[in-house]
């Protein structure tokens, strides 16, 4: 298993779990949509597109919805503001506009000799990993921990593994 593994996906599968299985409202949506996205998907541009719709609106029923009423008892999103585990959104520079931007600055173009620490003031840190650079997620583990970038910094002080350079 590959160091960058862990996903949305994983997430998404819980969440999209969770919703559907608690709910018969959830189940019978999800039926019905699904089979009209299937039934107008295939009439051209205008179907894919409603079909499309269809299941980013069963999507958002499920999770936004159904997700946040009825699983709230067993299952909890952390508040991003709140528990302040997107780093880059607490300890960023704030004249980047762009998340994705503001992302990629906070912990891939921090130098070794920026003053820029560690968030150490959180339990739980959020990367956003299809934003990672493609160069930075094929790295191998030992070329990640002797990178010199705020993120491999990050990694290293977490694993308590001392600085390869």
């Amino acid at each position: 298993m590959r160091w960058d593994y862990l996903g949305n996906s994983i997430v998404d599968d819980v969440v999209w779990k969770a919703a559907h299985s608690m709910s018969l409202v959830s189940r019978t949506q999800g039926r019905v949509l699904g089979s009209m996205g299937q039934l107008i998907g295939g009439i051209g541009e205008f179907g894919s597109v409603a079909a499309r719709f269809l299941l980013r609106l069963d999507q958002f029923i499920a999770t936004q919805i159904i997700f946040r009423q009825l699983c709230r008892h067993r299952y909890t999103m952390l508040n991003r503001d709140r528990h302040r585990f997107i780093a880059e959104r607490v300890y960023g520079d704030r004249r980047i506009p762009d998340p994705r931007q503001r992302y990629l600055d906070y912990w891939f173009e921090t130098p070794h000799d920026s003053p820029r620490q560690p968030p150490r003031d959180v339990a739980v840190v959020g990367l956003h990993n299809s934003w990672t650079p493609h160069w930075y997620s094929s790295l191998s583990e030992d070329e990640v921990l002797a990178h010199d970038c705020l993120l491999s910094r990050t990694l290293r002080e977490a694993l308590s593994t001392p600085s390869a350079n």
